[in-house]
Formats: structure tokens, sequence, C-alpha cells
């Protein structure tokens, strides 16, 4: 029986790099790790032209998150988004798909100028881990996350046990687990 896999995804961060550098801001303030990370993404020196795609995110629909529902759409997209030397979507009708099934917001917030502008995410990925201070940025991250992460091996066995569990023994195809890098935490996300 294959065993739990946890990962840090790569493409989710990028993304709140590029929701960061935007403005958006609901990061912890009171945890100075990720804060100082925060600080070092916004003294990164990026395109306009960067800055005002991810910009796009903000609807300014909800007062408590500005970037509802789009930066949430973006985060999604990075799942359906490869993380090799040149990202690009692996299917991008099923990521449409996708998004459409979800019931949190309108039908309308996923229009055609949306949709234009998500099939444009790949470049935006590029540019974003093409920076010289990308790699430097994501290692930090990685090695703020798996500090926090001590007991890694021990939640790995967890939730191994609460896969096997839920799914009475069997092996189900393709089922990862993620931490959340929108949030910085150490709190472990199941996507089923």
């Amino acid at each position: 029986m294959n065993s739990i896999t946890i990962e840090l995804n790569r493409t989710l961060f990028t993304v709140y790099i590029g929701l960061t550098i935007s403005g958006y801001d609901l990061t912890d303030k009171n945890d100075e790790e990720i804060a100082s990370l925060r600080t070092r993404i916004l003294n990164l020196d990026y395109s306009g032209k960067t800055v005002d795609y991810f910009t796009f995110a903000k609807s300014n629909r909800n007062q408590l998150n500005p970037y509802w529902p789009r930066g949430s759409i973006l985060a999604a997209a990075a799942f359906f988004i490869s993380s090799t030397k040149y990202p690009q979507y692996e299917t991008f009708d099923d990521f449409i798909q996708f998004e459409r099934s979800v019931t949190n917001f309108s039908r309308e917030e996923l229009n055609d100028d949306v949709i234009g502008w998500l099939r444009e995410l790949p470049v935006y990925i590029d540019l974003l881990t093409g920076n010289d201070s990308f790699p430097a940025i994501w290692a930090e991250y990685q090695k703020v996350i798996y500090r926090r992460s001590a007991n890694y091996n021990k939640i790995l066995k967890k939730a191994d046990k609460t896969k096997q569990d839920f799914y009475m023994g069997t092996q189900p195809k393709n089922r990862t687990l993620f931490f959340h890098p929108i949030y910085f935490s150490h709190r472990i996300l199941p996507i089923l």
C-alpha cells in the first residue's frame, strides 16, 4: 500500500507571492518569520505588468477579503499548473470545469474576461519564479514550514492511518496532501 506524501506546492506559493506584491495582505502580523518573509517579497523588483496581472484578482466585492473570489480562483489554478521549468496548465478546460462546479461564488465571477486572465497565469508564474531572488525566498519558506513541522514523520503516519481508515483500507489514486501557503501555517489541508 502506498503511503501519503506531503509536499509544498511551489506554484501555489508563487501565486501567494503574486497576490502579495499586488497588495494582498491577510498575513498574520504576529508571526515574525512570515512577516519577515512577506517584507522580503515586497522588497523584490517585479515588473509593473506582473503586479498589474495579480492586481486584477482584487475585486473589492468582499469587505473582509477584497481579493475574493479571484484570489481563491488563482490558488485553485495552481493545482492545475505543472511545476516544471516551463509552467503550463495540465488541462485548462478541467480547471474551468472544476471552478464552474464550485458553488461558493456566482457564475458571473467566471466570465470571459476572468477566463482570459486565468489562461495567462502560467506566464506570470514563470516570470515570478524566474526572478533571481525567488530561489532564496522559496528556500526560506520551505525551511520555515519544515522547521514548524518537526514531527513531520509522526504527522505522515497519522495522516496515512487517517487516510486508510477513511478509505477503509483501499488505496485511492492520485490523492495528495498540501501545506497551504496562503496561510503560511503548519496546517495540513487534504485535497481529496
